[in-house]
C-alpha cells in the first residue's frame, strides 16, 4: 500500500464520521473509504482497545503501528522474526508478537500473530488489518453502502442477478502471511494470476515488465515516471502503457474495463498487482475456506 497517500486520514472529521452516527446490522460493519479506495475499520484489540485499521488485503500479516504495539505491549508474546517483501522486492525484517485477541465487532480470532511498522505512525494509522484476520470467515466488501459484511453461507449470495465467482489462489507462509491471487486477462490475449490489493486503493495495476514484450506493446509509447521504493529509497523508473482491455471473468459471467493505464515496475516480484479500482461500484465477497472470489455487479 502507498503509505504516504494517507496523511489527511488523521484529521478529526475523519474520526468522528467513521466512529458515530452508525448503528450496525448483526455482522455488518461500517468502513470509511477515502476518495482513493483505501478503506478503514474499527479494530477492537484484547476485547477493549480500539484502532482504526486499514483493510489491506495485500499486507500479508496484520501489522501494528509503534503506538498502538505500545498499548498492547504487556499482552503481547515473542512468536519470533520474519522477513516480508513489498511487492516492489523492498525487504522488510521485524518481530513477531502473538496477542491474546483481536476482532471486528462480533467476530474474534484468538491469538493472532502481529508484526510492528512504524511507518504508519507518521500518518495517524494504527494498523493494517491483513487476509490472516479472514482466513475462516468469508467476508464482503460493499463499496456502494460503505460496509464489511461477514457472511455465513456465501454460496446463499451467489444468485442469477450476475455475479459470478472466479478462482483463488492463495499464497501463504507457515502460519505468518497470506495472500491471495486472482486470474486476469490482459488485451484479450495473456491471461496471469494478480495479487489482490486493497491497500493500493483503486487505482493501482501493475504489471511486470516481461509482459512489455510478450503483449507487443510499442515501447516508444511509454511514458516514463520516476519511482522510488519506500523502504530502502531505491531510485527506479515506471513505464506506463494504456493497455487496450483487462478482464476478469469469462464470456457473461466476467468484468471488462478498457483502456487501462497501467504501470510496468522493475522489481516487482509478482506477475500482477492490482487494487480495488474495477469492483468501486459494487460488491466482491472473499471467501478463502472455499477458495473463491464473489463479484456481485
Amino acid at each position: 500500500m502507498n503509505i504516504g497517500r494517507l496523511q489527511y486520514l488523521t484529521s478529526l472529521a475523519f474520526i468522528v464520521l467513521l466512529l458515530s452516527g452508525f448503528i450496525a446490522k448483526s455482522q455488518e460493519y461500517p468502513i470509511y473509504i477515502t476518495d482513493e479506495g483505501h478503506m478503514v475499520v474499527e479494530v477492537n484489540l484484547v476485547d477493549t482497545i480500539k484502532g482504526n485499521f486499514i483493510l489491506d488485503t495485500g499486507a500479508g500479516v496484520n501489522v501494528l503501528s509503534t503506538s498502538m504495539f505500545d498499548k498492547v505491549k504487556k499482552y503481547a508474546e515473542k512468536a519470533g522474526y520474519f522477513t516480508g517483501f513489498r511487492h516492489d522486492g523492498d525487504r522488510l525484517n521485524g518481530e513477531l508478537f502473538t496477542i491474546p485477541s483481536m476482532s471486528v465487532g462480533e467476530f474474534i480470532q484468538n491469538n493472532p500473530i502481529v508484526g510492528i511498522y512504524p511507518p504508519l505512525d507518521d500518518f495517524g494509522i494504527d494498523g493494517l488489518l491483513s487476509l490472516k484476520f479472514f482466513e475462516d470467515q468469508p467476508f464482503t466488501i460493499d463499496f456502494k453502502q460503505s460496509k464489511l459484511v461477514l457472511a455465513k453461507e456465501v454460496a446463499q449470495d451467489i444468485q442469477a442477478d450476475g455475479s459470478f465467482t472466479l478462482p483463488i489462489s492463495v499464497k501463504q507462509h507457515a502460519d505468518i502471511l497470506l495472500d491471495i491471487f486472482i486470474p486476469i486477462r490482459l488485451n484479450d490475449e495473456i491471461t496471469m494470476l494478480a495479487e489482490f490489493d486493497t491497500g493500493s486503493g483503486y487505482g493501482a495495476f501493475i504489471v511486470n515488465p516481461g509482459y512489455v514484450k510478450e503483449l507487443e506493446l510499442d515501447t516508444a509509447s511509454a511514458v516514463a515516471q520516476p519511482y522510488v521504493t519506500q523502504l530502502s529509497g531505491e531510485k527506479r523508473t515506471d513505464y506506463i502503457y494504456t493497455l487496450n482491455s483487462i478482464m476478469i471473468g469469462e464470456g457473461s459471467a466476467s468484468l471488462r474495463k478498457e483502456n487501462v493505464r497501467t504501470i510496468f515496475r522493475e522489481g516487482l516480484i509478482y506477475n500482477a498487482l492490482m487494487g480495488s479500482g474495477m469492483f468501486r461500484d459494487m460488491k466482491i465477497t472473499i471467501d478463502i475456506p472455499n477458495r473463491i472470489f464473489v463479484v456481485h455487479p
